[in-house]
């Protein structure tokens, strides 16, 4: 029904061509809705939702389950396997910490991106066991825009050191992790750079388009918490138009439903955005002491077009209806849910022309194959 504008884990382990010999490379999006990563060995994403618990016992096992174990053996569910824990009253669900600025110091944001470094590392996992690449690790990843001065010092020191965490996925048995990072391990960039290095390069690190850079280019990065653009004008970055918004991301689009589902139940249904998230396979909420039931299917609908309309809206005024714009490039997982709305609005314009790219992943490919770029030129200069 609405499921589709939620995430759930998808495990995926590939072995690519990779011209790095030296290092494991990896791309990072640490989405507020789900994190994605991109290595030689993995294309895999996971909800960005995070559960410590006491007591894990279950009758049966999905492939697709992930488990964490921190240094002082406490055991997290993460992803899908946490998200379908999420109860009416679950103190999970009443919390900030990963949906603001300020996630970038909690506990579950390190459970993240420590996760994230296991999948770009594990080339198979099975009945036998876990293959680990021992190579070091390099991450690329990004920040919006306005956030990258004051947060990515934070954000390197979150990966800097020394990580030991065990990780268990489906069936299989638990298997201890050891990951080392310094500085010139972690790069980062901004966000939507990250969806234009990924139709400018390849996984190779080859340009393969020569000419889009010359043109003046619009990246916009609708995200779960954020919508975030670039500009570059004619081949040069313009910063002073490189904004992020706040408030017109999908957790407006759920927020204001479940403002919408409080007032129509006279705030007997009081659910919060993970609970939505949670429900949008059904599309209602059952509430009260009969379990009534709120369908929110045409509220959720509304809400979307309303606040892309907003969106575009703040689009036009601040990059002068377009004028100085050759490409827009539509990206991340809730430009998915906006493409036709983009291509209404933007579409037949004369002179511009709409590129909507690989959806949700495009920033983590293009993270990867920013560094493999970057990583080439590193091992020509070391084999010198």
């Amino acid at each position: 029904m609405l499921d589709m504008y939620g995430h759930k884990t998808i495990i995926r382990s590939e072995e690519i061509d990779c011209p790095i010999k030296n290092y494991c490379p990896c791309g990072i999006d640490i989405g507020y809705s789900a994190i994605k990563v991109k290595s030689p060995h993995t294309e895999s994403v996971f909800p960005s939702i995070c559960m410590k618990v006491t007591n894990d016992e279950p009758y049966f096992f999905q492939p697709s389950d992930i488990r964490y174990r921190d240094e002082r053996g406490n055991t997290w569910f993460i992803g899908s396997l946490a998200k379908n824990q999420i109860s009416s009253d679950d103190a999970l669900s009443k919390t900030n910490n990963l949906l603001s600025r300020q996630r970038i110091q909690s506990e579950e944001f390190l459970v993240q991106i420590r996760v994230a470094m296991f999948f770009c590392m594990c080339k198979h996992f099975d009945e036998h066991g876990y293959d680990l690449d021992t190579r070091q690790l390099k991450v690329q990843t990004g920040l919006p825009p306005q956030f990258l001065k004051r947060d990515k010092q934070p954000l390197i020191e979150r990966f800097l050191g020394k990580h030991r965490f065990s990780i268990k996925i489906g069936q299989y048995d638990w298997v201890n992790v050891k990951i080392e990072l310094g500085e010139d391990d972690i790069s980062v960039c901004r966000q939507p750079f990250g969806t234009l290095m990924s139709i400018v390069l390849d996984s190779n690190g080859n340009q393969i388009d020569k000419t889009i850079l010359s043109e003046s280019i619009l990246v916009v990065d609708p995200g779960f918490y954020s919508v975030d653009t670039l500009f570059t004008l004619k081949g040069q970055a313009k910063e002073a138009n490189n904004i992020t918004w706040e408030n017109l991301g999908m957790k407006e689009v759920f927020q204001r439903t479940c403002d919408d589902i409080g007032n129509e139940t006279n705030h007997q249904a009081d659910i919060d955005v993970y609970q939505l998230e949670k429900a949008l396979k059904k599309g209602v909420i059952y509430y009260g002491s009969h379990k009534d039931v709120c369908g929110f299917e045409d509220k959720f609908k509304k809400n979307l077009t309303a606040v892309c309309r907003e969106l575009m809206d703040k689009l036009n005024t601040t990059y002068n209806n377009m004028l100085d714009v050759d490409i827009i490039i539509l990206t991340g997982g809730t430009g998915m849910a906006w493409k036709h709305n983009f291509e209404h609005e933007y579409g037949e314009m004369g002179g511009l022309r709409l590129i909507v790219s690989n959806g949700a992943i495009a920033n983590s490919q293009g993270y990867y194959n920013f560094l493999i770029s970057k990583l080439v030129k590193l091992e020509r200069e070391q084999a010198r």
